[in-house]
């Protein structure tokens, strides 16, 4: 699970007694209010689904410019096989929007590069769910 988000709200407290078409209602008034709460969020992934990417390019220019969460001076010999790796997540969930990129395959890699310390890990995760917002 990755968190591009965090928060609390509270919109509605809505026993389940009275008159139904009060509690439909008030539900409905509820839900309106939440997505609003978490409009932001719910339009940044929206946006992250339409924007069409490519994955090499896309990982390539995150490790480049350090959006990913990887501390210290890179090689290039580095940086490919962080791609490729990146490369071999993406193939299990494949598309083509910084949604895939960012979301599906950067968390991925997270979970399965038993190499990569659980900070490195940790830091993709946090990466990733800011990743939503990049191109906005």
């Amino acid at each position: 699970m990755i968190s591009i988000a965090r928060g609390e709200m509270r919109t509605i407290n809505q026993p389940h007694r009275g008159n139904a078409s009060e509690i439909a209602a008030s539900l409905a008034g509820g839900a309106i209010q939440a997505r609003e709460e978490v409009g932001d969020v719910l339009d940044a992934w929206g946006h992250a689904r339409r924007v069409k990417v490519n994955p090499r390019e896309t990982f390539d220019t995150w490790l480049k410019e350090r959006r990913l969460g990887f501390d210290g001076r890179m090689t290039a010999d580095r940086r490919d096989d962080i791609v490729e790796r990146l490369l071999s997540s993406w193939e299990h969930e494949p598309g083509d929007t910084l949604a895939d990129d960012a979301v599906n395959a950067v968390t991925r890699a997270a979970h399965e590069t038993p190499d990569w310390s659980q900070a490195l890990r940790a830091s993709l995760e946090r990466s990733a769910g800011e990743l939503v917002y990049a191109s906005r």
